[in-house]
């Protein structure tokens, strides 16, 4: 079982109390520095014009040939387009001051000669996947292309209601979306790649240049556990290609969900590469921060524990015994995962590191909700942002039901579709959007999804066991938290996905 104490050593999430996440103001792919090779920009002028704001974007692995791309939504065209990008960073890009805090987004593809530096194998290897990174304008931002800004970027894209994610809708990710899923995905990556200054790198610049500094350890150690994740990823996956690309790749599809747990969302087929195999939480009854831990700490351990070795192999591979001995000691050092909960909202719990840290659909209570004859809980949530726990985390994605297509969104946006017929529906906290539990043995539950401001109330109902929607239908009830008899449907409705 975790234990809750303490240890007396410097751990990853001690950093993150220090204040390493906040180098970052609170937003995604932050960065810092400036590459000596930029890449040409038509889109920049004079930066001494002050009704301009000014950003760049930086690829801390020198790439060669490929193709850089920054959007504004709300603009029809590219505000910055390099197609034979090759160098680090981009030279300063200009927008107007009344563009502060628009959404921004940056994707850097492959060419068909593309090529990119990989430290772990010390060469110029293809580049052959997109990496991208969603943001917010604002003056002097440093946009750092990794594997923590893809990672933030496909968990944003769910977070705003996206499902899809061959051809996502951008324009729905706001500024709340970017900084919750900040604040997860540096906590799940145990802050790696999270760094204001992470070096440049290439054939010539190696990592000889990153010097331990005992005054500021942060940057120095923030280095090695990225490069150590890359070692490790090299370790799990050594034929992936590019570690730095691969890792990017594989770890954004793993934490669409906000775990690294070795899944995505429901229904999500895209094929992925896993650093993790972790168990559900099926069992309400544990739903608690030390139990969900217990179930997850084999999982969450035995990451840790090849996370460190795979960074003090990466230390020892580039000498650090000899030219930073304290570092490499501050490095042994390191617990590499928790053992105690932590709080990032103020009532939800996760663990830092690996791990499926949801909480089970369902509860434990017997109480009824007025009308209800079934134990009931009432007032659902479907959005955490609020820093309230969502209700349904396990259920969001699209769930393919006999003849049924149910697509539950972050949102709490319900899509029932059945042949040409699509009704939708919303969780947002009304008294009407409620959960009853039918079965206690089987963990069988009805989703009630209500629109209690009507004079006559319309119901979506799922029927599901052990969080897997069985069937679904829609209709009328006089009552607020309807059983499966209470449903009237006519011709109109769903009344069945049979």
């Amino acid at each position: 079982m975790p234990s809750i104490k303490t240890k007396d050593v410097m751990t990853l999430s001690s950093l993150y109390k220090m204040g390493l996440a906040l180098a970052c103001a609170g937003l995604v792919a932050c960065g810092g520095g400036s590459g000596t090779s930029r890449g040409s920009n038509s889109n920049t002028t004079d930066d001494d014009d002050s009704t301009k704001l000014s950003f760049e974007v930086l690829m801390p692995m020198q790439v060669q040939n490929a193709s850089l791309n920054v959007y504004m939504i709300g603009k029809s065209e590219p505000i910055y387009s390099n197609n034979n990008f090759t160098g680090f960073s981009t030279d300063p890009i200009l927008v107007n001051t009344e563009d502060s805090n628009k959404l921004i987004f940056v994707t850097l593809s492959p060419n068909s000669n593309s090529l990119v530096y990989d430290p772990i194998t010390d060469k110029n290897t293809s580049f052959d996947s997109s990496i991208h990174s969603v943001n917010l304008v604002r003056n002097n931002l440093t946009i750092t292309l990794s594997p923590l800004s893809e990672a933030i970027y496909q968990r944003s894209l769910v977070r705003s209601g996206n499902i899809e994610f061959e051809n996502p809708d951008i324009s729905l990710i706001e500024a709340k979306h970017i900084n919750a899923s900040y604040n997860e995905i540096t906590q799940t990556l145990n802050q790696a790649f999270n760094l204001t200054n992470f070096p440049n790198m290439n054939y010539g610049q190696s990592i000889r240049a990153v010097e331990y500094n005992s005054k500021n350890p942060k940057p120095y150690l923030n280095v090695f556990i990225s490069l150590g994740m890359m070692q490790l990823w090299h370790n799990t996956h050594p034929t992936s290609g590019n570690s730095y690309v691969a890792l990017s790749k594989n770890i954004g599809i793993d934490l669409r969900d906000g775990y690294l747990d070795g899944r995505t969302i429901q229904g999500d087929n895209t094929s992925f590469l896993k650093l993790v195999t972790t168990p559900k939480n099926l069992d309400p009854s544990k739903n608690n921060p030390i139990d969900i831990g217990e179930l997850q700490e084999s999982a969450r351990s035995t990451f840790g524990e090849s996370f460190k070795q795979a960074t003090l192999e990466y230390a020892d591979a580039t000498s650090q015994d000899i030219l930073n001995p304290e570092g490499l000691t501050e490095l042994e050092k390191l617990s590499y995962y928790q053992d105690t909960a932590h709080s990032d909202t103020g009532v939800r719990f996760r663990w830092i590191g690996a791990g499926d840290y949801r909480a089970a659909l369902g509860f434990v209570s017997t109480a009824l909700c007025e009308t209800s004859i079934y134990p009931c809980r009432q007032g659902l949530n479907a959005d955490d942002i609020l820093g309230s726990i969502s209700d349904i985390e396990y259920l969001v994605g699209r769930h393919q039901v006999q003849n049924c297509q149910i697509d539950i969104l972050a949102t709490g946006d319900v899509l029932l579709t059945k042949n040409s017929q699509t009704i939708t529906g919303q969780i947002n906290r009304d008294q009407s959007d409620n959960l009853l539990r039918t079965n206690d043995t089987t963990r069988s539950y009805l989703l009630n999804i209500g629109s209690g401001d009507m004079q006559r109330p319309h119901f979506i109902q799922l029927e599901l066991q052990n969080s897997v929607i069985l069937d679904a239908r829609t209709g009328y009830s006089q009552n607020k938290f309807p059983s499966e008899n209470d449903i009237s449907s006519d011709t109109n409705e769903i009344s069945s996905c049979s």
